[in-house]
């Protein structure tokens, strides 16, 4: 787990927003590309007029052929012309945040065992208080972790 702070509420509200966030991308992006006023170039395929001697020249030729896109008076938001590989990620990021803020706005509070954190993100755990495991002995469990009296 990366986030010792995340709870159920804002692992929720953050599922919840990530969707909404990431169907007000694709939605609109694929309403754009529908209606003419997103084009993607596409590859040529054909190998026609191309020679084995000079094959740059007749590429640049036909790259100069294609003819520019238009612009029309409504243009859609930069943000609708990203590619759909980066939706997922906008999703993600989206979803972490805004669970993350939830959770630390819904003041729950429960002890998280350190093990269980990953190491990158135990800086986010309270200090211990109470002794550590090398001061208990060897018959006693060490779970002071989840209850610091005992040990």
């Amino acid at each position: 787990m990366l986030f010792p702070k995340a709870n159920s509420k804002g692992a929720f509200y953050g599922m919840l927003f990530g969707f909404v966030c990431t169907t007000s991308l694709v939605v609109p992006s694929k309403y754009f590309q529908l209606k003419g006023l997103i084009k993607y170039p596409t590859t040529l395929l054909s190998t026609t007029g191309c020679s084995s001697f000079n094959v740059t020249t007749d590429a640049f030729s036909t790259l100069a052929n294609i003819s520019a896109i238009t612009v029309d008076s409504v243009q859609p938001s930069s943000i609708f012309k990203i590619s759909f590989y980066y939706y997922p990620l906008f999703g993600a990021i989206a979803t972490v945040i805004f669970g993350l803020v939830v959770s630390y706005m819904s003041k729950e509070t429960f002890l998280v065992d350190r093990d269980l954190i990953s190491p990158v993100a135990q800086f986010c755990l309270p200090e211990e208080s109470g002794r550590n495991e090398e001061e208990c002995s060897d018959g006693e469990e060490a779970s002071h972790i989840l209850d610091e009296t005992k040990c």
